[in-house]
Order: structure tokens, then C-alpha cells, then sequence
């Protein structure tokens, strides 16, 4: 009897900590990723077993997955070699006439994450490897099946992954001991129906190590079928319920590959299977050293319980808490860390040992990640190329971060360059540009910006109407997932924080920060995006009043940039607008647009910066440019003028966090008004800021824009020819000298979180290869864009246009157009590129990337239904 679940799950739920069957929710796409992620993940209860179980109306949440069949239900593991014909020629082996059997023990059973992949001290010699395998389960006892019947003896299908030591195996032609260690057959996370899969003979399957996709092969090209399989494994032999069939793998395998691949301890490996999902493992090395890592959810089969709990809690806490190149970042209040953590048990974004290809190239660890349940305050040590928490920055390194007294007057009529070089963070928090000073005193504004951090904080709390736990999980998850916009100087954000002496202010920005973090988590009190956008349009116009005459601070047009970032990402008309209008109005009060004015107009090209004074300017340069952004999406959306002038600024385009979070003065240079200079400029002056790359292509797509909707200059048509030929033989050159670590080059985007052994986090350098590459991408339509719709227009459909412009009672016939077929292929392979590239991305990559997105994936959808 077929099974009346489709989407089946076993899983320890988070209300009484048993272990359930589960119909999962419809809405997570992929099981896998989502628990990966955190995302909370639900399920109605299965009553009954695994073979005739009901869906009830019961639901549940996940609290751990497990592998869709226990080990005591799983009799056996049975494996096909060499089923897929170009894995037979990889391995130089000949095409198999009959399957090509071996054995697992059912303790080679394990799940997906959080379960390990545990190689022995034995086979830690560089041969461990992956096999991407489809796997499904037998559903009742059979024997002799013929072909026809064999589909009514599958319960279900799900991923598999075929760990082998390698050595081991090449020793002998017996490969169940090299294939048959504990926990070598990883299977999950979803067990699908028959009903549900589809044709089991047309899926996609892929291997993914470290981010980089090493097998990427279809179910099609497997030699024998399933059918086949079923059949020859129970010629006189009985086939019992609750056997596990692998039915092989595709090329690509870590042996066969130049060079060769190996699993190692803190390595990522994943199985991703069309219409199923993506099972997750890290690797472990048993015995590898004495600080080896404890793996996470593995309490069931430990002795000591309380020891595993406390073990879970303090990795779920760290995991939570990860942000930057591996630091924590600090708790309002200065609390213990293990403190915090043994009180709250919140689900969060999860992190394990991965690398992740960015350049095209392949990267695997090297053994020295470490779990983050080993992770010690030791080991966060700051250095120069990493960004500090605020506790590791004390004595005379914070002391430069904090404001004196006579730092806090509100401004003068007149700044210099000498007091610009003098001010620190908090001035620039309370700029004074030309504006009048305000009549607070500089010792009245001290003593209330002295306020301690906890008390900063508390106010804010009390404020937004939260809890000190949702608020410190909420900003957590800002920084550890905002990816669009680097607008912190993360080591001395909450020093930030603390100084800032108006409460509408500090809320204001926190509030507008909660907008994008709350996205990731989920308080009981429903609090979304839109309560803390309410919120923060509240505190904003308070702060601005506040200011009255005076310039606002730099924290409130940053919390105004936020909150404008929200409106835009949900339509362009009247209240986003506005707010656009007075982002730029600020910055321009603050005189942004001319932070490097004197360095330029004095050309100094490498500029000797005072440190503090060159991390405070980067801050400022980030506001302009990311309000720079807002302004030609909004302008390009509704085909108007931008509010901010280009031919005005002087203003440097940002460096990479790491220069920044480290203090380290990099040079930089100005967006040139001739886009055939732009990237050559930036190539120059050596600046890898993926930020300044994607600035450079954004403006080149306004160019295009501007020149292929001007539809008044049709005498013109010439001119705005050549000049987009001009404009496509720069976006050449552009990704001709677009940095290596920025380039897409058809790697899998996993969107995840990095590895503590990686100097950038992955899910900025995937955010940053999916927006340069989506942003070319929009840039050729752009160009193409006149060629296709306007360039090919008669004469006589341009004057009747015109005609019909002047006169709404005669009818005249719809203009001609001449299609450039060549201009259409390019328009078209775009279009199949941005669409290639989302397939090669997470299901959940639309939770990181920059939401205004939405807009050009739109554009290249339409194009394939034209």
C-alpha cells in the first residue's frame, strides 16, 4: 500500500523532546537548508509507522532532524557501484552488464546535520570521499519482483552519501569494509513519495564540497534503472521491508579528480537532489587531536546527558553569536558569556567548518577548524586583519574611540581640516558642518553622552517595547546577516551606541536595524519588519526634531537610510520617495558628497591618514554611497533625474571591511564621470572592495538606462549608438578587471555562514558575486535595451507616435518595429544568465541578497516568455 504521507520526516520535537514522524510544511522547500539556516521548521505528526502512517492535524516544531529510518528499522544497506556510465570511464572500469553489488552494516546509518560524518584514525590519510548518491527504502517484504511491480516496493526516496576510504578500498575487491565504517552512509533529510518525486530517472543530483559543486551529473544517466535495481536484487533473494537501496553515483568523485580531493575534519559536504532537497554533513576526525571537536546533537547516544546538554547549549550560543572573521560580538551590559547562553536556548543561524569557492577555484579546510563548542575567549584573539569585539578593545585603543568633552558641542559655523582631523566617532555621530552651533554646552553634553552602556541600552529596551534577550538576538542577527549594506564600523558599534545622548536617536537606529534582523528571527510577540519600521519612522522624526536648526547626526541618516531601504524594496511611489528626498537631503547637509575634497583638490593620491580620523571618514563614505544606490534604483525604476550629482562629488568609494574593521588605510578614488575611466581608475588605485566594483557597474547601468529611454532624441539616434557601443566596450573591460574572489564562475551560491579559518564570511562573498554578476547582467539589458525597442522603430511609426501624442480623438495605427536579431540573442542570453544563476543558488538565497533585486529578476523572466 502506498504511503499517505509525501514529504516524511523523523525528528526530535522541540515541545517534549521525542522523537516523531512528520508531514513537513509545504512551504520550506529544502528540509536540509532549512535546519541548516535555522529556520524554524514545522511538521503535522505522522500517526502510525513509517509504512502505513496517517497525517494528523497535530503539528509540531523541529527541533533536530533525523535520518528518515532508525538503524534498528534499517536491515541493510545495499549499494550499486558503477552505475553511471562516466563514472565507470572516470574510474577507467568497464561498463558493467549486471549491477555491481556490496554491503553497509546498518551502523554505517547516520543522519543529516547536525550529525558528523566520523572518519577513523585509520582512514584520516588523505582518502576519505563522497559519493552523491539517490537513495531510497523498500516498502513492504518482496522477492523475485518483476520490472512492473518494482515502484510498489518503494516507500520513499531521499539523499545518500557513499563515504569510502579509499586506501582501504583499492587494497582488495571487497568493498564492504572500506564502505561499511559507522556512520559512512549519511541518508536525509526528507523522505519522499513515489507520488511525489516525479520520474525518479530525472533528477538532478550534485555534490557540493566547500561550497563548490564537485559532481553535478542527472538521475537519467544512471545505467541500470530503478526498476532494474529492484528486480535483480530480490532474484532469489528476499528483499525485507526497510532495506536502503544507493543506487550509485555520478562523476566526480574526490579520488578521481586533478587534483584530488579528500574529506577532512571540519570539511562541509553536501548531497542536493531535485525534488528533494540537501543533506548536510560535517566531517569529523575521531581521535584527531585533544581538542577535538564534540559533535553537535549527538546527546542520544551519549551517557553523561547533562554533559551533552551543556555541550549544545554553549555551541547554539556561540553559533548565534558569530559575526565578523570569528569574533563575538559584545552583549550590551558586559555579561558573562556563558551566562547568557545557559539562560536562552534561541534558535539562530548555524555555523560549521566550510570553505567556499569565490574565484573560480576550489578551497577545502586544513584541518585546523575547530567545532564551535571548543571555541574558547582565547581563541578570538584580535589582530590587524580581523575586526574586534568591543571587549577585546580596552585601555588607550578604546580611549581613541571615545569622546572627550570638548568633542560634543554640536558644531560651528566653520570646520577645518586640522578639526576634522581632531573629532572622533561621537563627532561624527554630531557633525558640524555648516550649520549653527547649538547652545549646549560642552560639558552638559558630556555628562549625558557619559551615560553607561547599560543604561544606554536599558532606555532603548524599554523604548522598542522588548526584552534585553530579543533585543541582543536581534542585533546579533543584523550583522550577522546583512549583507546588502555595511554601514557599522562593527569593533566600536556599540561604543557608538552608548555615546549617542538622544534616546530618539539611539532608537531610531537600533529600531531601523531590527527592520532587517527580524527577519531572521521569530519573537513570540509577532514584532516583524513592519512593527520596527513603525517604530523607527516614529524615533526618526523625533530625532530630526530635535535637531531643529543643528545638522542631524550621522546615526540618523544612517537609521533613515535603513528605513528608506525597506520602502524601496516594497514600491517606489509616494512615502518611499519622499524619504529618498530627504535622505539626500541630509546627506548633502552633511556635506558627504565632499568628504575628500581637499585631498583631492591637493593631489594627494596616497594620503598619510590618521587612523581613527580615516575609519570615522569610511563611515561617512558608506552613508553617501549606499544613499547613492537607493537614488539610481529609484530614479532608474521611475525614469526621472537623480537627486544626488555625480559631477559634485568628491567623495572616495568604500574599501573591503577587512582594511576598514582593521584599521588599515587603503587607497581609494572617486566614481569618474567617463565610465570608460571608472574601472580603470579602481583597477589603479588596487581597491578589492566588491562594494566599489559593484558602484562602478551600478552607474554604468544608469548610463545605459538614461541613453536608452531618452526617447526625445530620436535625431540623435547616432550618437546614443555609439555611446552604448561605448558603454558595452567598457562593461567588457570592467569584467575583464573585476578581482578573481569577485568573479561568478558557476559555483554553486550557498549563502551560508563561514568557516573561522576564512578571511571573509561566505555569505558576504556570495552576496557579493551574486550582485556584481546580477548587476552586468541588468547593464546588458540596459544597453540592449535601444537597440531592440527604439532603434528599430520606422520613420513613419516616430512621426505617428508623435501624432498621437497631440490628439486623442483620431485612431492611428500602432508603430512598426525592425527587431535586431542580434541584439534580442544578447538581450535573451542575459536573461538565461541571471536565471541560471538563481538555479545555481540556495532556495533561501532571497533572505541575504539585496531585495531590489526582485526588479531585474522580473525583467529577465519576461524576456523568456516573450
Amino acid at each position: 500500500m502506498a504511503p499517505r504521507w509525501t514529504r516524511l520526516i523523523r525528528f526530535v520535537a522541540e515541545e517534549d523532546g521525542h522523537i516523531h514522524l512528520g508531514q513537513v510544511d509545504e512551504d520550506i522547500l529544502d528540509v536540509g537548508l532549512a535546519a541548516f539556516e535555522g529556520v524554524p521548521i514545522s511538521a503535522k505528526l505522522i500517526a502510525g509507522s513509517l509504512y502505513d502512517g496517517v497525517v494528523s492535524d497535530t503539528t509540531m516544531t523541529v527541533k533536530q532532524l533525523l535520518p528518515p529510518i532508525s538503524i534498528d528499522q534499517g536491515k541493510v544497506i545495499r549499494c550499486l557501484g558503477l552505475n553511471y556510465r562516466d563514472h565507470a570511464k572516470e574510474a577507467n572500469m568497464a561498463i558493467p552488464d549486471v549491477p555491481v553489488l556490496f554491503f553497509k552494516p546498518p551502523h554505517a546509518l547516520m543522519g543529516p546535520w547536525p550529525e558528523k560524518i566520523r572518519i577513523p584514525k585509520f582512514a584520516q590519510d588523505g582518502s576519505s570521499d563522497y559519493e552523491a548518491e539517490l537513495t531510497l527504502i523498500i516498502s513492504k517484504t518482496g522477492k523475485n519482483i518483476a520490472e512492473e511491480d518494482a515502484f510498489d516496493h518503494v516507500l520513499g526516496y531521499t539523499c545518500g552519501n557513499d563515504i569510502s576510504a579509499r586506501t582501504e578500498q583499492f587494497k582488495t575487491s571487497q568493498w564492504s569494509f572500506s564502505k561499511g565504517l559507522d556512520a559512512s552512509a549519511p541518508i536525509g533529510p526528507v523522505l519522499v513519495s513515489q507520488s511525489a518525486i516525479g520520474d525518479p530517472h530525472s533528477l538532478s543530483i550534485r555534490a557540493i564540497y566547500n561550497g563548490a559543486v564537485v559532481q553535478d551529473s542527472n538521475t537519467r544517466y544512471m545505467i541500470f534503472s530503478i526498476p532494474k535495481i529492484i528486480s535483480f536484487l530480490s532474484q532469489g533473494t528476499t528483499l525485507e521491508q526497510g532495506t536502503v537501496i544507493m543506487t550509485g553515483t555520478p562523476p566526480g568523485i574526490g579520488c578521481m579528480r586533478d587534483p584530488k580531493i579528500c574529506l577532512r575534519d571540519g570539511d562541509d559536504i553536501r548531497v542536493q537532489i531535485g525534488n528533494i532537497g540537501t543533506l548536510i554533513n560535517a566531517v569529523y576526525y575521531e581521535n584527531h587531536s585533544a581538542t577535538r571537536s564534540v559533535p553537535i546533537g549527538s546527546d542520544l547516544g551519549h551517557k553523561n546527558l547533562l554533559t551533552s546538554r551543556i555541550m549544545k547549549t554553549v555551541a547554539l550560543y556561540a553559533s548565534a553569536q558569530r559575526f565578523g572573521d570569528g569574533d563575538l560580538l559584545p552583549i550590551a551590559g558586559g555579561r558573562v558569556l556563558l551566562s547568557r547562553a545557559t539562560s536562552h536556548n534561541r534558535r539562530g543561524p548555524r555555523t560549521m567548518g566550510m570553505s567556499t569557492r569565490t574565484d573560480g577555484s576550489m578551497r577545502r579546510s586544513n584541518g585546523a577548524v575547530t567545532d564551535v563548542t571548543t571555541c574558547t575567549a582565547s581563541e578570538h584573539t584580535p589582530n590587524a586583519t580581523r575586526s574586534e569585539s568591543l571587549e577585546e578593545i580596552s585601555g588607550e585603543d578604546l580611549g581613541r574611540l571615545t569622546p572627550t568633552s570638548s568633542q560634543w558641542s554640536r558644531g560651528t559655523a566653520t570646520v577645518s581640516l586640522s578639526h576634522l582631523e581632531s573629532i572622533s566617532l561621537s563627532d561624527m555621530m554630531h557633525p558640524s558642518h555648516d550649520i549653527p552651533s547649538s547652545q549646549r554646552s560642552p560639558d552638559e553634553a558630556y555628562t549625558e553622552a557619559s551615560r553607561s552602556s547599560a543604561e544606554s541600552h536599558l532606555a532603548i529596551w524599554e523604548l522598542l517595547e522588548v526584552s534585553q534577550q530579543v533585543y541582543d538576538e536581534l542585533l546579533q542577527a543584523y550583522f550577522h546577516n546583512m549583507s546588502t549594506f555595511s554601514l557599522f564600523y562593527k569593533p566600536g558599534f556599540l561604543t557608538k551606541l552608548s555615546a549617542v545622548s538622544s534616546n530618539s536617536e539611539s532608537a531610531a537606529l537600533v529600531s531601523s536595524m531590527f527592520i532587517f534582523s527580524s527577519r531572521f528571527l521569530h519573537d513570540s510577540n509577532k514584532r516583524g519588519p513592519e512593527t520596527f519600521h513603525t517604530l523607527a519612522r516614529k524615533f526618526i522624526a523625533a530625532a530630526l526634531d530635535e535637531c531643529s536648526e543643528d545638522a542631524p547626526p550621522l546615526c540618523v541618516l544612517q537609521a533613515l537610510t535603513l528605513s528608506t531601504f525597506h520602502q524601496l524594496s516594497q514600491d517606489v511611489r509616494g512615502l518611499a520617495w519622499r524619504s529618498l528626498g530627504l535622505c539626500i537631503r541630509v546627506a548633502y547637509e552633511l556635506n558627504l558628497h565632499k568628504i575628500d575634497a581637499e585631498r583631492i583638490a591637493n593631489q594627494d593620491d596616497n594620503p598619510t591618514y590618521d587612523k581613527e580620523q580615516w575609519i570615522l571618514d569610511e563611515e561617512r563614505r558608506r552613508a553617501w554611497w549606499a544613499i547613492w544606490e537607493l537614488d539610481a534604483f529609484a530614479c532608474t525604476i521611475r525614469r526621472l533625474p537623480t537627486g544626488l550629482d555625480l559631477t559634485q562629488t568628491k567623495t572616495f568609494l568604500p574599501v573591503s571591511d577587512e582594511a576598514w574593521f582593521g584599521g588599515t588605510c587603503q587607497p581609494s578614488c572617486c566614481l569618474d564621470p567617463d565610465p570608460k575611466a571608472r574601472w580603470k581608475m579602481l583597477e589603479n588605485c588596487a581597491n578589492q572592495s566588491w562594494k566599489s566594483w559593484y558602484i562602478v557597474v551600478n552607474s554604468m547601468m544608469r548610463d545605459a538606462h538614461l541613453l536608452s529611454y531618452c526617447r526625445g532624441r530620436y535625431g540623435t539616434s547616432g550618437t546614443i549608438r555609439d555611446e552604448l557601443k561605448t558603454l558595452e566596450e567598457s562593461l567588457l573591460s570592467f569584467k575583464r578587471a573585476l578581482p578573481n574572489q569577485l568573479s561568478y564562475c558557476n559555483e554553486y551560491l550557498g549563502f551560508h555562514s563561514k568557516t573561522p579559518i576564512e578571511t571573509q564570511p561566505t555569505l558576504t562573498n556570495d552576496c557579493a558575486t551574486y550582485s556584481l554578476y546580477m548587476m552586468t547582467q541588468l547593464t546588458k539589458f540596459m544597453i540592449y535595451h535601444y537597440q531592440m525597442f527604439w532603434e528599430g522603430r520606422t520613420a513613419e511609426s516616430i512621426s505617428t507616435a508623435g501624432l498621437a501624442e497631440d490628439s486623442t480623438d483620431q485612431q492611428y495605427p500602432l508603430p512598426t518595429y525592425t527587431v535586431n536579431i542580434e541584439a534580442w540573442s544578447r538581450y535573451l542570453e542575459s536573461a538565461d544568465n541571471i536565471l541560471r544563476m538563481i538555479r545555481n543558488s540556495s532556495p533561501y538565497h532571497v533572505r541575504y541578497v539585496n531585495p531590489l533585486f526582485a526588479s531585474t529578476i522580473w525583467l529577465a523572466a519576461v524576456a523568456q516568455i516573450v
